[in-house]
């Protein structure tokens, strides 16, 4: 039968205006309220792409030797993939299925995947995630993503545990205590020359890092979405000072493998135990004291402002400087390095948003906190400045 005009314009137009991130909200809800299923196929009576189904197929016939039927549901905190509590009928087996959404790079997963095998062969006080080998004996399967595309995943183990609350002193100082165990074990990580050759670029090296044109206007799209002037001004000032400031600090301080990405939802405990650090995705080589940019970026979000980010912060230092104590001079980096990841942040996110993957809200959000970040690094430089030089002297 000879294809009319009617289902190129359908297909053309209207399925397009369906972006990736709202298909990702209803697979979702459908693998969250569908009953765990006693089927092994998945038939979609409707015309269409297959926006739906060939994602939930792919969940229903798994590439791993895993007893089945599987009871899949999401799991919160990802904001870059989609990732799935997997439960089979053996009741002490649980998994993690990741779903990449952030790239489709094999070799980059593969470089990930050999960080995490020579972390296991240490053994840790906790889990990390290494992967699970497909029944091909892959370190990950493809299955389609929620645009309908080819996107990598894999299983690794479900480890108890929950996220850390950053308001709690205790805990924040156990996670960072574990997270400076983990740099320890990191710096003596020496892969493969083939592997090491694939490592990300590092974060000072924004344009690079993250695919943009290295004399473009980076944050310009923020214009379509009504940012006020004045804002991308302050922005496109963050990201001046920023690109100026970093090749200096790069050839001036030690530099390791380093995790790139410790906020508490990347972090399991029980009580004041550390159980798991997840999420390697954007682990690579950088500067070591870069390694504190994202958990004194993240961990006293919510109270910046308010007195208690100080209590946040002096937790998780001394639980860092306990076991890797930072020189004075890496130190003295840290507000350039927050204010590299507060831009850095907002651009990861808005290149996500061009490729169909955020939404603009998100983008809102990180522009806000961006401003908002920089604006208390202004306020509060030199007191920031003195919490952390006493982390030398623990």
């Amino acid at each position: 039968m000879p294809v009319n005009d009617y289902s190129s314009v359908w297909f053309d137009t209207f399925l397009r205006t369906y972006w990736p991130h709202q298909t990702e909200k209803e697979l979702d809800f459908l693998a969250r309220h569908l009953p765990p299923p006693s089927y092994r196929t998945l038939l979609d009576v409707c015309c269409g792409p297959g926006r739906h189904a060939l994602p939930l197929a792919a969940l229903l016939a798994p590439a791993w030797a895993i007893p089945g039927p599987w009871c899949r549901t999401p799991l919160a905190g990802g904001t870059n993939n989609r990732v799935y509590h997997v439960v089979t009928p053996v009741p002490s087996d649980a998994y993690v299925l990741r779903v990449y959404e952030n790239h489709t790079d094999a070799a980059r997963l593969r470089y990930e995947s050999a960080i995490l095998a020579a972390l296991v062969d240490q053994h840790l006080p906790f889990a990390v995630p290494a992967p699970i080998l497909t029944r091909s004996g892959e370190l990950f399967a493809r299955l389609p993503d929620a645009a309908g595309r080819e996107a990598l995943a894999t299983l690794t183990p479900f480890f108890p545990g929950d996220h850390p609350n950053p308001g709690d002193p205790a805990r924040t100082e156990a996670a960072g205590h574990a997270l400076a165990t983990l740099d320890v074990a990191l710096a003596r990580v020496t892969l493969p020359a083939e592997i090491a050759a694939t490592a990300p670029p590092p974060m000072g090296q924004l344009r690079r890092r993250l695919g943009l044109a290295p004399d473009g206007d980076p944050l310009a799209p923020l214009a379509a979405l009504g940012i006020p002037n004045a804002d991308r001004a302050r922005l496109a000032a963050l990201l001046h000072d920023v690109e100026r400031e970093m090749p200096a600090l790069y050839a001036a301080l030690p530099q390791q493998l380093i995790h790139s990405d410790y906020d508490p939802g990347n972090v399991l405990m029980e009580g004041t135990r550390v159980t798991a650090i997840l999420d390697f995705e954007f682990a690579g080589p950088d500067l070591r004291v870069a390694e504190l940019a994202a958990p004194l970026t993240w961990w006293p979000a919510h109270f910046l402002g308010t007195g208690r980010e100080w209590d946040v912060i002096a937790a998780f230092g001394r639980g860092y400087a306990s076991v890797l104590p930072p020189t004075p001079t890496e130190l003295d980096a840290i507000p350039a390095l927050l204010r590299l990841r507060a831009i850095g942040s907002l651009l990861h996110r808005l290149a996500r948003y061009q490729q169909g993957l955020s939404s603009a809200e998100s983008i809102l959000a990180r522009v806000a906190y961006a401003l908002e970040r920089d604006a208390w690094l202004a306020a509060n430089r030199d007191h920031l400045l003195d919490v952390v030089r006493g982390w030398h002297e623990i």
